[in-house]
């Protein structure tokens, strides 16, 4: 599957997750119904994928947790505020850094009319 093709499956179902469950549960709640969700939908889904924070090839004993990750490739990220901020998209680059994954996608479910503030980001080597 193309990455802009899972990328959009993700958003519909994200979509699907919110008008079921409404705003206002846990980041946790919405993760664990989204990757549920995918799995009706036969897409690959793993919860708090733990990558380490490498500094020029020394390994620091830090990580860096993914909230989901699609079929090895997209990254995503839940949130719950009352628009996607700046420390949101950086929080999301460092996790395409740190996971070599190029492509990610932020998910704001606070906002009681839907999934608002989507935001797709793609890294570039």
């Amino acid at each position: 599957m193309k990455q802009a093709e899972l990328v959009q499956r993700v958003i519909e179902a994200a979509v699907e997750v919110h008008d079921a469950l409404g705003p206002g549960l846990t980041n946790e709640t919405y993760a664990a119904c989204l990757c549920r969700e995918m799995f009706e939908r036969s897409i690959g889904c793993q919860r708090n994928v733990v990558y380490p924070v490498v500094y020029k090839n020394y390994r620091t004993g830090e990580t860096v947790t993914i909230d989901i990750l699609i079929e090895d490739a997209i990254v995503v990220q839940v949130v719950q505020n009352q628009e996607v901020c700046r420390e949101n998209s950086s929080s999301m680059i460092a996790q395409l850094r740190h996971s070599g994954k190029g492509a990610g996608v932020l998910l704001n479910f606070a906002p009681a009319g839907g999934v608002t503030g989507l935001r797709h980001i793609v890294l570039h080597p």
